[in-house]
């Protein structure tokens, strides 16, 4: 994301928890800042992309070194993790207290959709940030959609996930028991792609499947953490969810079985563990 606003011709100064993604962007001449709130300081846009709740309220809410504690009248804030809408619509409170105004901007795709510039952004908080940050997301992406206010990006991207998992587990089955029987997973894949059973995991994670390869474009064990935000969700809604409880059961196994740090379509492979055919293993 930050590759592609500095291709479009945006000044950037980037900060980034461990070093090792920094390099990069000191060899390009970027200022790097020492901290969230010095990279904030002098910013007239924060664009934060971070892995759970805990990391977004350190980072965008720490009083001492987070973005808030520097944060300028008028700055506009951009949180695209996936993370609960409560702490979206509290932390918009506190930005709001400084006269800043935060988005929480979530996205469909995962790193080689960044990568490529077509991200798809869901934008929760108030119109006027939407439209004025609207130039950026179009900088890092294909789309973006206002679809609410603040925390509503946020409850947007849980239901997708909570879609994308099923789908996944969909898929898991269905190459399973055409694995188990001995007939082709490519040319299944070939047959689902004409019809109702196909799906966007079945594209998307199709070479991963067919090889039994699965670095992570997304790692189970976020899939896990996003799942259990959605559970949250569901309960505090009261609406109840069985599909989305039983596959977060099933990539909460997969991290105990040692797929954590694999791709969402390694839960191909917890199935053949299961069934001891080896199914998904490359």
């Amino acid at each position: 994301m930050a590759k592609n606003l500095l291709a479009k011709g945006y000044a950037l100064t980037v900060y980034n928890r461990s070093s090792k993604p920094l390099a990069w962007f000191r060899e390009q001449g970027v200022e790097v800042a020492s901290s969230p709130a010095e990279g904030a300081k002098e910013a007239d846009v924060i664009v934060t992309m971070l892995s759970d709740d805990a990391a977004v309220d350190a980072v965008l809410g720490g009083e001492d070194e987070g973005c808030l504690a520097t944060v300028r009248p008028g700055t506009l804030v951009i949180d695209s993790s996936t993370v609960s809408p409560e702490l979206v619509r509290a932390l918009s409170r506190k930005f709001a207290a400084r006269g800043a105004i935060m988005l929480d901007a979530p996205v469909t795709g995962s790193a080689p959709q960044a990568r490529d510039g077509i991200l798809t952004f869901m934008v929760g908080g108030p119109e006027e940030g939407f439209l004025r940050a609207r130039p950026l997301f179009l900088a890092m992406g294909r789309n973006a959609l206002h679809v609410g206010p603040s925390g509503a990006g946020s409850t947007v991207k849980l239901a997708n996930n909570t879609m994308a998992a099923l789908n996944m587990l969909a898929v898991a089955e269905g190459l399973s028991i055409v694995q188990r029987s001995g007939l082709d997973p490519e040319q299944f894949l070939d047959v689902i792609a004409g019809g109702g059973a196909n799906n966007g995991m079945a594209v998307s994670k199709r070479e991963k499947l067919l090889t039994g390869r699965f670095p992570p474009d997304f790692a189970a064990r976020l899939m896990v953490k996003d799942l259990r935000l959605a559970t949250n969700l569901s309960w505090e809604l009261g609406v109840p969810l069985p599909g989305l409880a039983l596959v977060a059961s099933l990539y909460q196994m997969a991290c105990q079985m040692g797929e954590g740090d694999s791709d969402v379509a390694g839960l191909l492979k917890i199935y053949g563990k299961l069934s001891g055919s080896g199914t998904g293993e490359a």
